[in-house]
């Protein structure tokens, strides 16, 4: 795993456990960011790591002018993180 897929899977992780709610948003600063961010979304997004919970989320594409694109730990990626992300 990717340390984009990583920052992705702690966010919501790390949201979790604060607010109940497994729920994060991608966070691309610039162009570089919101590419490696999206490629990170859709690798964890057919792993069943996370589902999108945008209307905006598009897997074959990358749109600059949206960066921001809300998704949710399944099961799967709850579990992960139990086991590999946390202190």
């Amino acid at each position: 795993m990717n340390k984009f897929e990583i920052e992705l899977l702690k966010i919501a992780y790390e949201n979790y456990r604060k607010s109940g709610k497994a729920t994060g948003v991608t966070i691309g600063r610039n162009g570089d960011e919101i590419f490696h961010y999206s490629n990170a979304l859709d690798s964890l997004v057919e792993q069943e790591y996370v589902v999108p919970t945008s209307d905006n989320y598009d897997p074959d594409s990358i749109n600059i002018l949206a960066p921001r694109v809300s998704y949710e730990l399944t099961d799967k990626g709850y579990q992960y993180a139990l086991a590999n992300l946390t202190d």
